[in-house]
């Protein structure tokens, strides 16, 4: 399966905590846990100034200063086929072997919601789209 769009809007379910994505028109529902980590990998693959990134590829720690960042990384990459119905090849984030990780998505590709710089349920969100001095 090929991302043809990933856009991250960031709407919340009307109960629960759950928070929506879009890949390819379809409707994602994630964690804010697992959402956080999907939008500072976005942010650091198109370069937005609040998440350091090497050509799209960001550190572990300014993913999550948690530990359980790949186990977090797992889950996200399982929530994801698993609701797109991909078979157990796909992968929405992948490893260099260095301790960072990447969107497999064309920067692009890749939209994220003005709407989340007023984000209230997590500055790791709002942060990512502040100028780093």
């Amino acid at each position: 399966m090929e991302i043809e769009k990933l856009i991250i809007d960031g709407i919340r379910e009307e109960k629960g905590l759950r928070y929506s994505v879009r890949i390819n028109d379809r409707r994602v529902m994630l964690s804010l846990t697992l959402f956080v980590y999907l939008v500072r990998l976005a942010a650091g693959r198109v370069g937005l100034p609040g998440v350091p990134s090497d050509g799209g590829w960001v550190w572990k720690g300014d993913i999550s200063p948690v530990l359980h960042r790949a186990r977090n990384i797992q889950r996200l990459n399982d929530a994801v086929r698993s609701q797109m119905d991909a078979d157990r090849r796909f992968y929405l984030v992948e490893n260099n072997l260095r301790c960072s990780y990447r969107l497999k998505v064309r920067p692009d590709l890749v939209e994220l919601n003005d709407d989340l710089r007023d984000f209230c349920d997590s500055y790791e969100v709002r942060q990512v789209f502040e100028e780093v001095e």
